[in-house]
């Protein structure tokens, strides 16, 4: 970009595939931990994957982090893909499960976070993954993964990976 400021429509266009992977792969993940049938290491990715994708999530939707009032400028929010005049209504300071689910994705994503280490130590860490993938974590992201497949114009061609995935889920018993 010669050290010009990135415009919206080009950070739309180059960050769509990426939106598109993180929604598709959140409900994708959320299938495969609800099967039940990982464990061990398999089971530990699945895990770390699907609250990485949450963190990511919550942040491109709520256009912020419990943290920072305000993302990076070249960074995607939800913001950029909506109609002219439609507003983000997930815009703005998280509530407490939306503040929870991210704190606790930020420590599964950290390895080296003392959750993880700890957990570790005490060969209590698959009990404390086990919440990973339940309707709590999955409340806090679908509702905004719907919003973008109904309210985004073009979200079929914007989105296709996501519009496979959510049609996986539901064929799947939407657990």
């Amino acid at each position: 970009m010669s050290g010009k400021a990135i415009r919206k429509h080009e950070l739309r266009k180059a960050a769509r595939e990426h939106v598109d992977h993180e929604m598709a792969r959140f409900l994708d993940l959320h299938v495969e931990i609800n099967r039940g049938s990982h464990q061990g290491i398999v089971l530990g990715a699945i895990l770390t994957a699907y609250a990485s994708h949450a963190r990511n999530l919550l942040e491109f939707f709520k256009e912020r982090t419990p943290t920072r009032p305000a993302l990076h400028p070249g960074t995607a929010y939800f913001s950029l893909y909506l109609p002219s005049g439609v507003s983000n209504r997930f815009a703005g300071l998280y509530n407490g499960p939306e503040e929870h689910v991210w704190s606790r994705a930020t420590q599964q994503v950290a390895h080296l976070s003392g959750f993880r280490a700890g957990a570790d130590l005490r060969r209590k860490r698959w009990r404390r993954l086990k919440e990973w993938g339940s309707r709590y974590h999955r409340d806090a992201i679908l509702p905004k993964i719907r919003t973008a497949l109904d309210e985004v114009r073009g979200a079929a061609t914007t989105f296709p990976s996501t519009f496979a995935a959510f049609r996986r889920w539901e064929a799947a018993g939407k657990p």
